[in-house]
């Protein structure tokens, strides 16, 4: 039993399990809560079962103390050491010796202060702050790895008892100290660089002043001084240099509290509720329009207003006022942390509104713009509070800590950004190499020191002091990162991700003053005038050496060689690249080029020191474009062998890949792929052009399509390709290092829509377009390491596809029934879509069984890019695209979230999102799902028409083609063909237009649906299948589907009408001709009466033996093909039968020929079963010849049309055939018992039943009936008969055929479609392969239509513009009308719980 000061809790042991001292194991997954004050006994009877994890156990006590005892003073985090305060004890806690060390002081201590020593934020000592108000300072180790001292010399002491410590919230590096002397007058103090500045008269301090902590956009703002008494807030910032160790603090705003005209509901005026109030923390909005103020227990909501600048105003210095104030009760926040001005931290006690106690995360706006009770606030971890209130964040770091429990301290990362700090990372300037491998990243740093962080955590995991792989004796402590630049134009060649793989050092503290200049300049430095001096001699120029490292995987630094090398200085452009196999280096001197060869010294007798290289010029590169160079720090002109260059040849303006060596041209790059055109900046056409290998080249156009393409091939064939989500290249055109593929336009690492919107980029072009399947592959780019933090100069962090608090709500979705998401922020939201979790899963994957969740979360979105579209459009904002896409992805077991609903039968579901992706630009999901067409088509799915016909899109380069003659083939009224997603603009030309004809308005689209035309593609097979098996003739009706019945159609028309139609017309006439002539199996004709006609039969036999052969082989071939499908269709039956029973008839008449000459048959054969074989076949074989009319247009619905009366039949032929064996059995009981002449129903049952059927379709014979047994009762069951089939039954098969007739005729062209897809899904196994190849080349090419538009078909889109609008308009209200009922119905139901509980209440007392 546990208990706590509201309930007592109950648990059992466990059943079973066995501990190793052999006794049994307590569990408390599950146990009963029993409510205090509610029951009057302890037992199970009364308790109510609750799950509770085993490790929480210990929480149940900590409630009866976490309200009285606070036994954690303070804490803080400094690099790699974690410092927590309790009674009179500093422990300090190393992160990677994973170690505590306790310091011990004579005083109480009240707090820790995080103090700046230096210019380098990262040089931080700590400041101890004891009750008596003494600042003992505890120093930083002199070397990595030893312990903190405590410093003796430095004594510091605030006068006064201490009552209230704020620091600033940037980097809590700044700290004010309020205090109160013996007199009662207060005193302000500030701590900086170990100096305590007295701020009691800078910032005109009164004893009615209360310190506040401030958090505003305005990061200039550091504390607040309130004054309850004259109404006044005053805010001030500290405008100290940095540098400086003085503190100077300056007033920023003055905000009057002013009572407004009127009261508020609580009948309390805003000095009433500032006066109850403590205030701890004042959270500005990001708008700057509310403050608001939190006490341990209610919120105060003030409106901020501009106040009137009058003359007393300005003297006074009174900028703002506060006229409403709305006071929120019941808040308990006890402490919060505001990061990124809209995500709110908190530790948070049992409250009306929050909830639980425990650390909380939630969007500020929900403060401001819902009422209290609506607060969207989420729980991410359960925690004491109470008293322990302690939550701190380091900027530095990342990093957040929160007390948990008395025994747990929590230090956590930023939940909501997608970013994660590297505990303990120093600044960027002291590291020489990183190197990411898998979840791990190395850094290597100036005193050798190799670190290992966790990528998907950031935690530390070891640490080298010594480096083990470089076993000489030359350091890294003089050398750095090889870059060329000053601090205002930085060189970021090495710093960057580009070439983290191996780095470039050198070391510009020893000048080589005997470097062999001669040698390496060679006649270079000689001039060919005589006295003169060459240029080389003449330039200013230092001689270092460089080393060329790599940190391998082993944990291990590899220096693959070391060189001697001019410097001409930082002024002077100089940049190095080597290539990818070491072999050459590439030299960039400002307008020369060098390449070089390495060359390797004599062997030494010491293997295991690096070779120390020369270098010898190869080539110098003339007319390189250095235009297009100058856009980034990477050398994406040269290939990674740096034997091929990218030129523009300005004359003809084309784009050209060069020999290095010999600058001859290697191959030139189609204008289709990179045209600049006339008057266009060819640098932005450069921008998007990126090396993947030697031989493999990637780019980019303007409508965010890439394509990879080979350059070896002469047409520059196209590898791989894909179309960039959300792409937006403005940056590039704004910014001069902007490459597309290098140069990100994000360095903050608080940018998260940004990030989310990149790594999606980055993980769809991984996926389609570099067609990476392995998990560990994809991983790789989820979680990626930042280097451009600052534009290189920040840290490093690592940059995930997902943020923590996201990922949690989005699992709440998944396992929560009616999870409520109306309780989060739009701008929530729409982040949540953006995140791609682990495993590969999106929000919809999570959200996908809830039909609610999904509609509310793609309305929520829709509105709000709707909302800022609308809003850029009054803002007249440009640059505003608008453009967002929530992502549909496969997560890593191949799965998307419309998988997951069919394969959950969850129809509903699917429906809806196949409803919003129609509005999704092209290539965004339709290769995700393409696998799922056949299985949407048998689902029937409401939308799917629709959907398939939004899919025709077009790209800025289709709209360009405005006029053309459409060239039309096989009696089709456009043009339809296959093209890659990025075509040649000319060949497309060639490919659709007719030149010699007449020009048009035209309009050519492609159809986002692949592989489905492809009839090499197993998909292609398996969606005719399926559409030949859909009863949703409508869907037929749909352009997109007529158009990939049209393409695939000419080609299995021709090979049915070759290889079965052609063939079964000699067939059926030799079969004709052989049954009528000779009669089947009767044999008129001998050797020896008709000689001629005898070798004729034996032939016909031979060759219908041959064509029956020939159909069976197709058969089984299509047996093997389609396995048990191929028993699901009717034609099946009619190809196979006829061959087989002509083959056996055949073989029988040979038989009798060859074997049983002059024999009568009738002796050893069944004449009965011959004959009703061959009667059989007959039928079948000219029965056969319907399935071959269906593939032409006049006869082919003709077909359908008599097919499905017979289906439509069924039902009635039972209950017709029902009704005449009924009528059979009465006339057989009259007939039977009647004279042998007078059996007028025939001698047996079956001559009965045809005797009836005749007379139901009007055979009227009654000639026996007056001689029957009973005459009247035979005539009265004829007239039945008469009035029931003939009249009744007849007319209703009539009016059944009629209906099914009208049906289909109505429908002729969809029907006509619908067989053409049945003869394709049947027969595309007779095309050959190269035809199959051929007709359509690559199966990433997609289909092409163009067509010529109507004079009224730019009125008919308007029109359908105004009705989309109109069905817009009408969709919202119903889902307002359905949300309103649903929040009604959710009102009642509270309402009426409450009532129970309080007459249940009630009746208890009573």
């Amino acid at each position: 039993m546990e208990m706590n000061s509201k309930y007592i809790y109950l648990k059992k042991k466990g059943e079973g399990l066995i501990n190793e001292e052999g006794e049994e194991k307590e569990t408390v997954e599950n146990c009963i809560e029993i409510d205090q004050d509610a029951c009057q006994r302890i037992g199970e009877s009364v308790g109510a079962p609750r799950e509770l994890d085993p490790h929480k156990w210990h929480f149940i006590i900590y409630d009866l103390i976490r309200n009285h005892a606070r036994i954690y003073t303070a804490m803080t985090l400094v690099n790699v050491n974690f410092f927590v305060a309790f009674n009179q004890v500093v422990a300090v806690y190393d992160v990677v010796r994973k170690e505590w060390k306790p310091y011990f002081f004579k005083q109480q201590v009240f707090g820790l202060l995080r103090n700046q020593v230096s210019d380098h934020m990262h040089e931080l000592n700590v400041g101890v702050l004891l009750e008596n108000g003494e600042i003992r300072l505890i120093d930083p180790p002199p070397v990595r790895n030893g312990d903190w001292t405590l410093n003796s010399t430095i004594n510091l002491k605030v006068q006064g008892k201490i009552k209230t410590v704020v620091s600033d919230w940037r980097d809590i590096a700044s700290h004010y100290i309020l205090s109160q002397l013996e007199n009662g007058q207060q005193v302000l103090s500030g701590f900086q660089r170990n100096v305590i500045t007295d701020l009691t008269s800078t910032v005109v301090l009164t004893n009615d002043d209360a310190l506040v902590r401030c958090i505003t956009p305005n990061e200039q703002e550091d504390f607040l001084l309130l004054n309850r008494k004259d109404k006044i807030i005053r805010s001030f910032c500290n405008t100290a240099a940095r540098n400086s160790d003085k503190m100077i603090v300056s007033r920023c705003r003055k905000i009057k509290i002013v009572e407004p005209e009127k009261r508020s509901e609580d009948e309390l005026d805003n000095a009433q509720k500032i006066e109850a109030n403590a205030i701890h923390t004042a959270v500005g909005s990001k708008d700057d329009k509310y403050l608001l103020m939190f006490s341990k227990h209610d919120l105060l909501k003030a409106k901020i207003e501009i106040q009137e600048q009058t003359a007393k105003a300005k003297k006074v210095g009174n900028s703002h006022k506060i006229k409403e104030i709305t006071l929120v009760k019941d808040f308990n926040i006890q402490s919060l942390q505001v990061i990124d001005s809209d995500y709110c931290y908190s530790l948070s006690n049992e409250s009306s509104k929050q909830g639980r106690p425990g650390f909380y995360i939630q969007n500020l706006a929900s403060f401001i713009n819902t009422t209290a009770k609506e607060t969207s606030n989420f729980r991410l971890k359960a925690a004491v509070v109470g008293q322990n209130d302690l939550l701190d964040y380091y900027k530095d770091d990342q990093r957040i800590a929160f007390i948990l429990s008395y025994d747990v301290i929590r230090i956590v990362p930023l939940l909501h950004r997608t970013v994660l700090g590297f505990i303990g990372m120093r600044p960027r300037d002291e590291y020489l190499a990183f190197r990411r491998f898998k979840d791990k990243l190395y850094a290597l740093d100036k005193l050798g020191a190799l670190t290992t962080w966790s990528v998907t955590t950031g935690k530390v995991l070891e640490q080298k002091t010594t480096n083990t792989a470089l076993n000489y004796s030359e350091s890294f402590a003089n050398y750095e990162i090889y870059q060329n630049g000053t601090k205002e134009k930085p060189d970021i060649t090495y710093k960057s991700e580009w070439y983290s793989q191996r780095t470039l050092l050198v070391n510009k503290t020893d000048n080589l003053v005997d470097f062999n200049q001669e040698q390496f300049y060679g006649v270079r430095l000689n001039s060919e005038l005589g006295a003169n001096s060459s240029y080389v001699s003449t330039m200013e120029k230092k001689f270092f050496k460089f080393r060329y490292i790599e940190i391998l995987e082993s944990q291990e630094v590899y220096e693959h060689f070391s060189f001697d090398h001019p410097y001409y200085g930082d002024d002077k452009l100089q940049r190095l690249f080597f290539s990818d196999d070491m072999q050459h280096m590439l030299e960039r001197q400002e307008q020369n080029v060098i390449l070089y060869q390495k060359v390797l010294p004599l062997k030494t007798a010491d293997s295991t020191v690096p070779p120390h290289v020369a270098w010898k010029i190869v080539s110098r590169i003339k007319r390189v474009p250095f235009d297009l160079a100058e856009c980034t720090f990477v050398n994406y002109l040269f290939s990674p062998n740096l034997l091929k260059y990218l030129d523009y040849n300005k004359s003809q303006k084309i784009f050209v890949i060069k020999n290095s060596l010999d600058g001859s041209e290697y191959r030139r790059i189609p204008s289709g792929l990179m045209n600049p055109g006339d008057g266009k900046d060819i640098t932005l056409v450069g921008k998007k052009f990126q090396w993947l290998s030697n031989n493999y080249v990637r780019v980019v156009n303007n409508d965010g399509i890439e394509k990879t393409v080979d350059i070896t091939t002469t047409d520059c064939e196209q590898i791989s390709y894909c179309s960039v989500p959300m792409l937006d290249m403005e940056y590039l055109k704004k910014e001069k290092y902007s490459h597309y593929f290098y140069d990100m336009s994000i360095t903050k690492e608080n940018q998260t829509i940004e990030r989310l919107k990149r790594k999606y980029q980055e993980y769809f072009t991984a996926y389609f377009s570099s067609g990476l399947r392995d998990h560990a592959d994809l991983y790789n780019i989820l979680f990626e390491v930042d280097f451009n933090i600052d534009k290189c100069q920040g840290k490093v962090v690592a940059d995930t596809s997902f943020t923590y608090f996201h990922w949690k709500i989005a699992e709440l979705m998944d396992y929560i029934p009616r999870f409520n998401i109306k309780r989060y922020h739009p701008e929530e939201i729409k982040v949540l879509a953006l995140n791609i979790f682990p495993q590969g899963k999106t929000v919809l994957h999570y959200a996908q069984k809830n039909l609610h969740i999904i509609q509310r979360f793609y309305r929520v979105i829709e509105n709000e890019v709707k909302k800022q579209k609308e809003l850029a459009a009054l803002n007249d904002d440009q640059e505003y695209s608008g453009v967002f896409e929530i992502p549909f992805m496969k997560d890593f077991n191949g799965k998307t979230p419309l998988h997951l609903c069919i394969e959950g039968q969850n129809h509903k579901s699917a429906d809806i999102m196949i409803n919003k992706l129609c509005n999704d630009p092209l290539d965004s999901h339709a290769r995700a799902i393409n696998d799922l067409l056949p299985q949407m088509v048998k689902a029937e799915l409401p939308s799917l028409g629709q959907y398939f016909d939004s899919r025709f899109l077009q790209t800025t380069l289709l709209k360009d083609f405005r006029r053309g003659a459409v060239i039309k083939e096989g009696g089709l009224e456009y043009r339809i063909t296959t093209s890659e997603l990025w075509p040649d603009k000319n060949e497309l030309k060639k490919q659709v237009f007719d030149t010699s004809a007449v020009d048009s308005e035209v309009k050519l689209e492609f159809l986002d649906m692949c592989g489905v035309h492809c009839y090499t593609e197993q998909i292609g097979q398996d969606f005719f299948n399926a559409l030949s098996d859909s009863g949703n003739l409508a869907l037929f009706g749909h352009r997109s589907i007529q158009a990939i019945i049209d393409f695939k159609w000419p080609l299995a028309q021709e090979y049915t009408t070759k290889v079965l139609f052609i063939p079964f017309g000699f067939y059926l006439a030799i079969f004709v001709a052989w049954s009528n002539a000779f009669n089947g199996y009767l044999y008129p004709f001998t050797k020896d009466t008709w000689y001629e006609m005898w070798v004729a039969e034996k032939v016909l036999c031979a060759l219908l033996l041959f064509f029956s052969v020939y159909f069976l082989t197709n058969e089984v071939r299509q047996m093997i093909i389609n396995g048990f499908e191929y028993l699901t269709s009717f034609w099946n039956y009619v190809d196979f039968f006829p061959s087989c029973l002509i083959i056996a008839i055949v073989s029988i008449k040979l038989k009798i020929q060859f074997f049983n000459e002059g024999e009568d048959p009738a002796d050893y054969i069944d004449m009965y079963a011959l004959s009703s074989f061959h009667s059989l076949a007959s039928f079948l074989m000219w029965l056969k010849l319907l399935y071959f009319m269906r593939i032409f247009k006049e006869t082919g619905y003709l077909v359908k049309i008599i097919t499905e009366c017979i289906k439509d039949m069924r039902v009635f032929l039972v209950i017709f055939l029902t009704v005449i064996v009924a009528f059979n059995e009465a006339f057989q009981r009259l007939s039977e018992a009647s004279g042998e002449e007078a059996q007028f129903n025939g001698l047996n049952w079956a001559q009965g039943y045809a005797y009836t059927f005749a007379l139901a379709i009007g055979d009227t014979r009654a000639d026996l009936y007056d001689d029957s047994i009973a005459p009247a009762v035979v005539w009265f069951i004829f007239c039945l008969v008469l009035l029931i089939m003939n009249v009744v039954m007849l007319n209703l098969l009539v009016a059944i055929i009629s209906l099914s007739f009208e049906n289909i005729n109505e429908s002729w062209q969809q029907t006509m479609y619908q067989e053409r897809a049945s003869i394709i899904a049947e027969n595309s196994y007779l095309i050959p392969y190269y035809r199959k190849k051929s007709h359509c080349p690559d199966k990433d090419q997609y289909l092409l239509t163009a067509r010529e538009l109507l004079e009224d078909e730019g009125k008919d889109e308007l029109v359908e513009q105004v009705q989309n609008k109109i069905n817009e308009i009408e969709v919202s209200l119903n889902e307002f009308k359905k949300e309103y009922r649903e929040t009604q119905e959710e009102f009642s139901s509270n309402v009426q719980k409450q009532l129970d509980d309080i007459i249940a209440a009630v009746v208890k007392k009573v």
